[in-house]
């Protein structure tokens, strides 16, 4: 919808180009917003309540020159439109963003983080850390536990894993990081890895893990497959599982990473005729050798250790 040039408008601000919001140009509000080539009309009072950035804004005397559209007063915000979006319509449509595990996108999740970081909005920012790290668990037995409980918006996020890394680092939400890095060694090539908007550091450090968690920490996780008694018929089931396993390493194409917390999957124990007995002491050892890559994956990045990392995500919703 075009906005005209209305004779009460600044002789400052132009209208030109500029498009109304769809859903969110309130004619009985008195407050402008414009974000890129969108704008805003909504109540300036709902925004203090829920911004104390806003509420200081409004509380500022009003200079005698102040920019005015259609009557109202008019601010330029230096963000995207479409977090400028999300968030108003997550603070006038109760059911936009709703607690998890209510559906949400990337594009809202991330805009919504960004804008209630920045003008400390704690009631959605707490909302989305929620949202996001219920997809960045901090414990072996949540990660084991997502594939019973997938997010539509993670799965539609698999090509932003990156943007995941830095938007978690730009808000400091470091306890997501071992999971996303994870996830990138298991998605992501070397050459996205190297044009991604990271520290250098990180880069190294990121591709570094990456060749470790296809590699050696693969071979420690099945280790589990290589024959412990001399019993013919399970030794000659290990030897087989354990060939047919490496032969899906391969890495081709656009194919994932077999990285080790998954390398091995619940189907496998399946397909592996093995006695009771073997077959109790191969899956202790697998949780075993697991449990302690998970607890070496903060430092593989170059992270805090997961006790602290917890800390912080606490501290970060009280």
């Amino acid at each position: 919808m075009s906005v005209q040039v209305d004779s009460t408008s600044s002789p400052g601000v132009t209208t030109e180009g500029l498009s109304r919001a769809e859903g969110l140009w309130f004619e009985d509000c008195g407050f402008i917003i414009q974000a890129e080539m969108t704008l805003f009309r909504v109540s300036r009072d709902i925004l203090a309540i829920q911004s104390p950035i806003f509420r200081d804004l409004f509380s500022l005397p009003a200079p005698k020159e102040t920019d005015m559209m259609d009557g109202c007063p008019f601010v330029l915000l230096q963000d995207l439109a479409q977090d400028v979006d999300s968030v108003l319509r997550a603070i006038f449509y109760y059911d936009f963003f709703g607690p998890y595990p209510a559906p949400t996108t990337w594009a809202v999740l991330a805009g919504i983080l960004r804008m209630a970081h920045k003008y400390e909005i704690e009631g959605l920012r707490k909302r989305a850390i929620t949202h996001i790290s219920s997809i960045h668990p901090t414990s072996l037995d949540q990660w084991d536990k997502l594939d019973d409980n997938p997010s539509a918006w993670f799965t539609e996020a698999q090509s932003e894993l990156l943007q995941i890394v830095i938007l978690a680092q730009s808000l400091s939400l470091d306890w997501i990081l071992p999971t996303a890095f994870y996830r990138v060694c298991e998605y992501t090539w070397e050459r996205q890895i190297l044009s991604a908007q990271i520290a250098f550091d990180d880069k190294a450090r990121l591709i570094t893990a990456c060749r470790v968690l296809e590699s050696s920490a693969v071979t420690k996780v099945l280790s589990f497959l290589w024959p412990l008694d001399e019993r013919e018929k399970c030794t000659t089931a290990r030897y087989k599982a354990r060939k047919d396993v490496e032969a899906r390493r391969e890495r081709s194409g656009e194919s994932t990473a077999n990285v080790p917390l998954d390398v091995w999957k619940e189907e496998d124990w399946d397909n592996l005729n093995v006695c009771a007995i073997c077959l109790v002491n191969m899956k202790a050892a697998h949780q075993a050798s697991r449990r302690a890559l998970w607890d070496e994956l903060p430092a593989m990045f170059g992270l805090q250790n997961w006790n602290e990392l917890e800390e912080m995500r606490a501290k970060a919703m009280e």
